[in-house]
């Protein structure tokens, strides 16, 4: 090319985000991006444009996200790290992936009730690798057993110890 363009004021950042997020990033959705040159400063700005749509040989999503820029500090083609904050998808409770039990081809939410467990079958959502949204006959306010391996019936005794308690 013999001129190229840029607009400084707002300044366009575009980023890739993996299929894992790409189903619950939307327009408006907040993104903060930082410099490694300047680790202590960092530019906000919504999620403006994104396609709908995945990339067929990287399984990732184009957004795009406009920055005010308004001292113009940032300049076009700068390589910076992007946080973008998605909502999940809006149904079942979430539960931590150390609490799920597997037997049979079926996944079971061990709960405590009464101070036995009652292992309740569940469907899975979205698993971000700590935590999972699941759907069945789990509640928010239920007390759920963590790490109580794969050999645990239901039925079983348990002395609940809340985790704030664990200390």
């Amino acid at each position: 090319p013999i001129v190229a363009l840029a607009t400084l004021h707002p300044l366009r950042v575009y980023a890739y985000v993996p299929q894992e997020i790409a189903l619950f990033v939307h327009d408006g959705d907040p993104a903060k991006i930082r410099l490694y040159e300047r680790p202590d400063r960092v530019y906000a700005g919504p999620i403006v444009r994104h396609p709908e749509a995945l990339d067929s040989d990287s399984r990732t999503m184009l957004v795009e996200v406009d920055l005010p820029n308004r001292d113009v500090s940032l300049l076009p083609g700068l390589y910076a790290r992007m946080d973008i904050t998605v909502t999940g998808a809006k149904f079942g409770v979430t539960v931590r992936d150390d609490a799920l039990v597997f037997r049979h081809g079926n996944v079971y939410v061990p709960v405590v009730l009464d101070n036995h467990i009652h292992l309740v079958q569940v469907e899975l959502g979205y698993d971000n690798g700590l935590t999972v949204q699941v759907l069945g006959d789990v509640h928010n306010d239920d007390m759920v057993a963590l790490s109580v391996g794969q050999g645990v019936e239901n039925g079983e005794v348990v002395q609940p110890v809340r985790a704030a308690q664990m200390n």
